[in-house]
């Protein structure tokens, strides 16, 4: 009987575990779920921040920092500053030629901010 309940115990466990990766598959492998800015027209540039909330609440001091940003203006800009490169080597480039803006007491590279500013975007529907 401890064998049986063992085994069913097993069998249904890993049903279980199997159902939950297949979800977990569908949903993040397939881009079914796109972070914090879904349904954004910079999904292109966002997908190269870490999926957190922090870029977002970053991006809206960034927001409060600099009220003149022009979201079309910045992610063409950063659409062509990115060809070839990664967010990281572009974020180095910046702070090496003193492309830097601060917020909220934060001396950020200008992309990273820019980037984070996108990911708090308002967006439409």
């Amino acid at each position: 009987m401890t064998d049986q309940l063992t085994r069913r115990r097993l069998v249904t466990g890993s049903g279980a575990l199997i159902g939950l990766g297949s979800a977990a598959a569908l949903t993040f492998g397939f881009g079914l779920w796109h972070g914090p800015w879904a349904y954004s027209p910079y999904d292109d540039l966002l997908n190269r921040l870490p999926v957190e909330a922090g870029a977002v609440t970053l991006g809206r001091a960034v927001r409060q920092a600099l009220p003149e940003l022009d979201d079309s203006r910045v992610a063409a800009s950063l659409r062509r500053r990115l060809t070839g490169a990664s967010l990281r080597k572009l974020a180095c480039t910046d702070a090496l030629h003193r492309e830097v803006v601060e917020v909220s007491g934060w001396i950020l590279p200008l992309s990273v901010a820019e980037l984070c500013a996108l990911a708090a975007s308002p967006r439409k529907a």
